[in-house]
């Protein structure tokens, strides 16, 4: 699978403890369209998310099942030709990660929305 975007964060210990977190940035793939520009930057705001409210124990499945959550329901949200192609995309990934973890915390959005995501993976508010 073709990487479009990454999160770079650094985790500062003393000893085994955590001192601080840093999101240190995103790179995203230069040439993508707007809207896939967009639905990307959606799926990285996911990772920073999940890292600023440590959410450090998920399996990738369901981290990147999250991220692309986020990206879909951008997706849907604008509803544009391109989108509907974008999200048919994130539908068809034969990914054990990246496909199946969208399959998963999609079926979490379908049951019971934000709670049933935040329940799925595992986070009980702040």
């Amino acid at each position: 699978m073709e990487t479009h975007g990454v999160t770079r964060t650094s985790i500062q210990t003393q000893g085994r403890s955590e001192v601080s977190r840093t999101v240190q940035g995103i790179d995203l793939l230069s040439g993508l369209s707007r809207i896939h520009f967009e639905s990307v930057l959606a799926h990285e705001f996911g990772h920073v998310w999940l890292f600023v409210n440590r959410c450090d124990t998920l399996s990738p499945m369901q981290a990147e099942g999250f991220c692309q959550l986020l990206a879909l329901r951008w997706l849907e949200e604008i509803q544009t030709p391109e989108s509907g192609v974008l999200q048919r995309g994130l539908f068809s990934l034969d990914d054990p990660i990246y496909g199946a973890g969208l399959d998963l915390i999609h079926a979490a959005w379908q049951r019971n929305r934000k709670v049933g995501v935040l329940a799925s993976i595992g986070f009980d508010g702040v």
